[in-house]
């Protein structure tokens, strides 16, 4: 028996656009993909993932992700939204890569044995 591999997806927002819509599809993909073990049945999927973002809004994002029926949703893992977006005087970019050091603190720490 194959170990299943663990898959962990690191987006800011998962809104509604074209890099969420990738983010999206390529959980979909891990999921759905042929097993190599021929023991494994068809309704067992041959991987596992983890989303982690900063911002999911129920009203603002892809069916997938949408509480509490999006197939997706329950690999959703929202993270760091008590991190501002900006500050008074703009800092935009600095607070975005803060809150994706976060976000990826959170993922390694909350998943040790991660392959990807």
């Amino acid at each position: 028996m194959t170990k299943q591999p663990l898959v962990v997806f690191i987006h800011l927002d998962l809104g509604i656009g074209g890099a969420e819509s990738l983010v999206l599809n390529l959980a979909k993909a891990t999921l759905q993909q042929p097993s190599s073990d021929p023991n494994n049945s068809d309704d067992e999927p041959s991987g596992k993932i983890s989303i982690y973002t900063t911002h999911c809004s129920p009203t603002h994002c892809y069916d997938e992700v949408k509480p509490p029926n999006g197939p997706l949703y329950p690999f959703v893992n929202v993270c760091g939204s008590w991190i501002p977006r900006k500050l008074f005087f703009g800092g935009t970019a600095l607070c975005s890569a803060l809150r994706m050091l976060y976000l990826t603190y959170r993922a390694i720490k909350d998943n040790p044995q991660a392959n990807v």
